[in-house]
């Protein structure tokens, strides 16, 4: 186990800054998920982890000594790729026992620890065989066996459920946070999934062109996503954004587009006078929308555009004016395309967003004097 530091870490390619300044601090035996769309600097900061890059400038520590300049053999590190890469003409034992070998242990101190490790992750009766016999989430466990038998101070995962498919990835994700948990070591997993990072992660660093935008434990970074990115990112449907401009008529003060106005409580006006402009972004999540069948006063009214039927959920598009409102409803929900609604929100769950910086407003929504909200003349 390692407590693992980054201070300003940089890696270039030529003119092109794969991480730019990266600080991140990693507990002892904590799981941290390195979140973020193809090419944002993930992978490369957990090949430089690992020994196989060499950073541009900038520190790595294991335990608060700095391992620049360490080899990898020689920075206890246990790496799982995506491909897995297992060797097909081993068997599963000899290639969970390969790196044990490598380091000219003894034949009982090898079987001893095979063995152990297999017995854990529950791929002991599978020994015997050879990868072309197994299940891609039977190999996956393999490759993870084969890293933790060396019983590393970190374990890096590049993506190790994405060759799976979705009832696999939903045990496997099981399976490999247990064995973290029982094994104790701090571990980097690098993913491009947000439900993998969510359901995995001790905490989430999300990643966008070589920088941590926000680091968080899950709860967090959902409820209180920092900037748009992350607040676009994270979500599964995404959260709803709405351009807005800030109005002030007769003392009070509203949001408002070409289709709806918001009456401000007076902690969201203050947050908004923060803004470098009058314009914002107000989000809510499709879960915290709710569709009334009949006119509301002081609700904005739209026509149902869309519905997708989900299971146990389902998925409506509003449109009022322009605005596409999407609504995330119980499944079998009574609404049907074409139908006229109003549309209501909590708003204690409402985020608002300097539009020119991008960045959170922080405010505390005043329940009882409420939101209103209204078409606009």
């Amino acid at each position: 186990m390692a407590r693992i530091r980054l201070e300003r870490l940089t890696k270039s390619f030529g003119t092109v800054a794969a991480v730019n300044e990266v600080s991140l601090e990693i507990e002892d035996g904590e799981l941290l998920a390195l979140l973020g769309p193809s090419g944002c600097g993930k992978t490369t900061i957990l090949l430089m982890l690992a020994g196989i890059y060499r950073p541009t400038r900038g520190d790595i520590f294991f335990d608060g000594k700095r391992v620049n300049d360490v080899p990898p053999r020689g920075r206890g590190v246990g790496l799982v790729f995506q491909s897995y890469a297992l060797y097909p003409h081993m068997s599963v034992f000899e290639n969970i026992a390969f790196p044990l070998r490598l380091r000219k242990m003894s034949r009982d101190e090898i079987e001893q620890r095979v063995r152990q490790v297999a017995r854990i992750a529950q791929i002991e009766e599978l020994l015997g065989r050879k990868p072309a016999q197994l299940s891609g989430g039977q190999q996956q466990r393999v490759a993870l066996c084969r890293a933790l038998v060396k019983e590393p101070e970190l374990l890096l995962l590049d993506e190790p459920l994405s060759n799976l498919d979705a009832r696999l990835r939903l045990e496997t994700r099981a399976q490999i946070k247990r064995l973290q948990r029982q094994f104790g070591i701090t571990t980097i997993l690098v993913t491009h999934d947000q439900i993998e990072a969510m359901t995995m992660g001790d905490r989430v660093a999300v990643m966008r062109a070589g920088m941590i935008v926000q680091v968080s434990e899950p709860r967090e970074l959902y409820e209180r996503p920092a900037d748009l990115f992350v607040a676009s990112f994270i979500g599964d449907p995404p959260m709803n954004l709405l351009q807005m401009e800030l109005r002030s008529v007769g003392g009070a003060h509203w949001l408002a587009n070409a289709d709806m106005s918001v009456e401000l409580p007076a902690g969201a006006y203050a947050a908004i006078r923060q803004a470098e402009t009058g314009q914002v972004v107000l989000g809510i999540r499709p879960e915290d929308v709710r569709l009334v069948p009949r006119p509301l006063e002081g609700a904005p009214a739209g026509e149902v555009f869309m519905i997708e039927p989900l299971g146990r959920d389902t998925l409506v598009d509003v449109r009022v004016g322009r605005q596409a409102i999407r609504a995330l409803l119980p499944g079998g929900a009574a609404v049907s395309v074409g139908d006229q609604v109003s549309l209501q929100w909590n708003p204690n769950r409402l985020h608002l967003f300097d539009a020119q910086t991008e960045r959170r407003l922080s405010f505390d929504a005043v329940v009882d004097q409420g939101w209103r909200l209204m078409p606009s003349r």
